[in-house]
């Protein structure tokens, strides 16, 4: 056997090792199913392996979604090797459930469909009119209706979305007063506002329904 035989050899015995790995990508607007938001969002395919207890890794796939968030292609998976896909995020999606990095399967067909929404804003204002004392209490929260995992207004609420509690994180105001939240950016979609009112002993509950539209203000004022 001559030498450039075996050189042959051993180049096709490395690429014999490689798998063709199919990824299919679509982001869809979890309202109106489309992906337009996404397009022109750029994806990248790094692989990675651990020679001698150092981890090497390089890029081998980046592209672009087109206009309706998609992509479909390929890359020759060794199976030896570790292959994370991310996407970027647009600047206009305020909820994604795609979670960078997501792991490729070597030699399958890796379909990823993710929903996203798009941005709102909402206003959240109290007015305590009947008013009894310094004491009373005030608390709200919202989410979006009807599925409280899909988006929860984090930054009042603390654990799982399903499990949360009037609690000292909750939106909250004391006494006979009037008070504004600042303006927060949240994804479009109607949601369900939840509130409690609490005077002395008695506590009256109370919910409601409001609809954020895409780049628009909703301001929602809450009498007690």
């Amino acid at each position: 056997m001559t030498k450039s035989t075996l050189i042959l050899l051993i180049v096709l015995a490395l690429v014999s090792c490689k798998k063709k790995t199919f990824i299919t990508i679509q982001a869809e607007n979890y309202i109106t199913g489309e992906g337009s938001a996404y397009a022109g969002a750029q994806y990248i395919v790094v692989e990675s392996y651990t020679p001698f207890f150092e981890v090497k890794s390089k890029q081998v796939a980046n592209g672009i979604l087109d206009a309706n968030g998609h992509a479909a292609f390929e890359i020759k998976a060794d199976r030896n090797k570790k292959y994370n896909m991310s996407i970027s995020m647009p600047t206009n999606v305020c909820y994604t459930a795609f979670s960078n990095y997501q792991s490729l399967e070597e030699g399958e067909d890796n379909v990823f469909n993710f929903k996203y929404g798009t941005c709102g804003y909402v206003k959240m204002s109290s007015d305590n009119v009947n008013c009894i004392d310094e004491t009373d209490k005030f608390h709200f929260t919202y989410y979006t209706s009807p599925d409280r995992k899909i988006y929860i207004n984090r930054s009042y609420i603390l654990g799982e979305a399903e499990n949360y509690s009037w609690n000292s994180q909750v939106a909250s105001a004391l006494g006979c007063i009037s008070k504004s939240w600042p303006i927060l950016q949240v994804p479009v979609g109607s949601y369900v506002l939840d509130w409690r009112v609490i005077r002395g002993t008695d506590t009256t509950l109370g919910t409601d329904t409001f609809y954020v539209n895409e780049n628009d203000t909703t301001t929602y004022l809450i009498e007690y």
